[in-house]
C-alpha cells in the first residue's frame, strides 16, 4: 500500500514543476504580446508615413494653384511643433488643412460643389460624430484629421511666418539705412514651407528643459 502511494506521487507533478510550467507560460505569453504590439506599431507607423507623404503632395498641388500652402494667421501660423506636444491642441490647425485640401468648407465630410479637391480623405481619417458613416453636422463638424493611433495630426506654418517676419525686418532695415538685424535665437517649427506630423504612440508631451523641443519628438512620424 505504501509502495503504491509513492508510485502515484512520482507519476504526478510536483509543486516546483507546476510553478516552472506556469512561469514558462507567462514568459511565452509576454513574448507573444510584445511581438504583436511591435508589429501593430510598425504597421501604424508605415500607415502614418504614407498619409503624411500623400498629404504633403496634396499641399504642393494646392500651392501650385493658389500660390501658397494652406495657412491662417490665427491657427497654423501659431502652432509650434517645437513646444506643443499635445495632439488635443492640433485640431483647429488641422481643420484648416482638411478644408483646404478636401474642398469641404463646412467640414461635414462631404466636399462642396465647385471646389477643388486636392486629397480624397477616407472616412477613417476624419474624427467626428457619425450618423450612417458620415459626420453629423447637427452634432459638430470634422474635428480633426485622425492618425492611425486616433490622435490629431499636427500642421504648422509657424516657421514660414517667422521667416517672412525676418525678411520683412531686413527690408525695413535697409530702407531705413540701419544694420541688418540678427536672426532670432529661437525659431518656431522646422520647415520654411510647412510642418506635418503625428505624435504616434508617444505618451509624454512635456517640453524638455531647454523649451526647444519635446521629450518624445524624435519618435514622432514627421516631414522634417
Amino acid at each position: 500500500m505504501k509502495q503504491k502511494s509513492l508510485n502515484a506521487l512520482r507519476d504526478g507533478f510536483t509543486l516546483v514543476e507546476m510553478l516552472t510550467v506556469m512561469a514558462v507560460m507567462v514568459i511565452l505569453t509576454g513574448l507573444v504580446i510584445g511581438i504583436s504590439s511591435s508589429v501593430q506599431y510598425k504597421a501604424a507607423k508605415t500607415q502614418a508615413q504614407g498619409q503624411i507623404s500623400a498629404l504633403s503632395a496634396a499641399c504642393e498641388a494646392y500651392k501650385a494653384d493658389n500660390g501658397g500652402y494652406p495657412r491662417t494667421e490665427a491657427e497654423t501660423d501659431v502652432l509650434d511643433p517645437r513646444t506643443e506636444g499635445m495632439p488635443g491642441n492640433y485640431a483647429r490647425a488641422c481643420q484648416i488643412l482638411y478644408s483646404s485640401l478636401s474642398g469641404d468648407l463646412d467640414m461635414n465630410s462631404v466636399p462642396d460643389k465647385d471646389t477643388t479637391r486636392y486629397f480624397e480623405f477616407r472616412q477613417e481619417m476624419l474624427s467626428g460624430t457619425r450618423v450612417n458613416g458620415r459626420i453629423d453636422m447637427a452634432q459638430g463638424s470634422v474635428r480633426f484629421l485622425q492618425d492611425p493611433w486616433g490622435n490629431s495630426y499636427g500642421y504648422s506654418t509657424a516657421r514660414a511666418r517667422d521667416e517672412e517676419d525676418y525678411v520683412q525686418a531686413v527690408m525695413l532695415a535697409k530702407q531705413g539705412g540701419k544694420p541688418q538685424p540678427d536672426r532670432p535665437a529661437k525659431v518656431r517649427g522646422f520647415n520654411t514651407s510647412f510642418d506635418l506630423w503625428s505624435t504616434g504612440n508617444c505618451s509624454s508631451s512635456q517640453a524638455d528643459a531647454t523649451g526647444l523641443g519635446l521629450k518624445d519628438a524624435a519618435r514622432w512620424v514627421k516631414n522634417w
